[in-house]
């Protein structure tokens, strides 16, 4: 099989390994499971924020979230040892389903009067199997061609849009009452629920299945690495700071509390569509110098975010933040992440996986932490 080569504009050609083959689709499913129960629990922003008014459920969730995850990543990187990958793959995604499960059964045990540390905990809980799952999965597709990476990336992507048009959907059916949002979300986890245990099932029948080790031809690491993984903090620094502003401080009266689900619906498919786009061989970018450019020039749209918010502007100008802000994210991350194992094989490319997913989840953190500044 053709090896990757790149080329010297900074892309990687087209290889027969690049095609949309049935190891494309199962890592494209395996990236939905991996970030469906997070997307299930920020999606869920309306429901939260009704049932626990004023207390700023998403940021909490973000805090719960992000330090646990980032600390678990980093304790199994340090212990170096790439042989129990798929141990804590099944480990993560079997917890997952787990959690899932729980959040639509405590609500119907507990008549809908969960106090707010039981959701807190369950973020918590999905945070450490996030830390067990998500890097061991990025180690293991860096093994393969990097197409194969960018289904992962694509996938998770894939993941928002998929629970954003859920949380649609389950609201719209069912009256716009306490009782009414309560049902729909318990509807919309136990969904949520299915989705993670489809991906637990897929990771054991069919990834097996992929066990050829497709052999590639990547750059030297030592001049790329820390541009790649500089970017993807870049890319969710900006991400963070903007989605939470998203979830809860613009405002328009005619939609109400549609109007936050739609915007992150919006951006969840934007996203989509920056990360689907290097499916396509000649949009892929491995200049380290670009990728970190494309991302230092997404902090512009934050102050464009604060003046749209402070001013009231209507969904046009909104939206239209939020559609750059998506497509600018999807992208840089996907090129970035697909870029991080060049020039490496084995253990040192499962390693330079983990590595780009521990850059990524600290450029969230500090997004999240700066997502607070707009409270002041």
């Amino acid at each position: 099989m053709a090896d990757d080569q790149p080329t010297t504009s900074g892309r990687i050609t087209d290889s027969p390994a690049r095609r949309f083959d049935a190891g494309y689709g199962v890592f494209y499913c395996l990236g939905v499971g991996l970030l469906a129960p997070w997307n299930a629990f920020i999606t869920a922003t309306d429901f939260y924020e009704a049932q626990y008014p004023g207390k700023h459920a998403d940021r909490l969730f973000t805090i719960c979230y992000l330090p646990t995850q980032l600390i678990v990543l980093a304790l199994l990187m340090l212990g170096q040892d790439q042989t129990r990958l798929r141990l804590r793959i099944a480990a993560g995604l079997g917890g997952f389903c787990l959690v899932m499960f729980s959040i639509p059964s405590l609500d119907l045990f507990s008549g809908g009067a969960l106090p707010l540390w039981v959701p807190l905990l369950a973020v918590c809980v999905t945070a450490i199997c996030d830390g067990f799952a998500q890097g061991s999965l990025y180690a293991e597709a860096a093994a393969y061609p990097a197409i194969y990476t960018q289904a992962l990336v694509a996938g998770t992507a894939a993941s928002g849009a998929v629970l954003s048009v859920l949380r649609c959907v389950t609201k719209a059916a069912l009256p716009h009452t306490r009782s009414g949002l309560r049902a729909s979300a318990d509807v919309y986890f136990a969904v949520a629920t299915a989705i993670c245990l489809a991906c637990f099932t897929a990771y054991f029948y069919a990834l097996p299945r992929l066990n050829e080790q497709l052999p590639t031809q990547r750059m030297p690491m030592s001049q790329a690495a820390i541009g790649y993984h500089t970017a993807s903090e870049l890319a969710d620094v900006t991400d963070q700071v903007e989605h939470r502003v998203l979830a809860e401080d613009v405002k328009f009266q005619e939609l109400g509390d549609w109007y936050p689900i739609a915007l992150i619906t919006l951006f969840n498919f934007a996203d989509l569509g920056g990360k689907s786009l290097p499916a396509h061989p000649s949009l892929i970018l491995t200049s380290h110098n670009i990728i970190l450019a494309a991302s230092c020039a997404r902090t512009l749209v934050i102050p464009l975010f604060y003046i749209a918010a402070q001013q009231s502007l209507g969904p046009i100008v909104i939206g239209s933040l939020t559609l750059v802000l998506g497509l600018s994210n999807g992208y840089c991350t996907a090129v970035a992440m697909m870029a991080a194992p060049i020039g490496l094989k084995g253990e040192e490319a499962a390693m330079a996986g983990q590595l780009v997913v521990f850059a990524l989840i600290f450029g969230l953190c500090i997004g999240a932490a700066l997502s607070f500044l707009w409270l002041l």
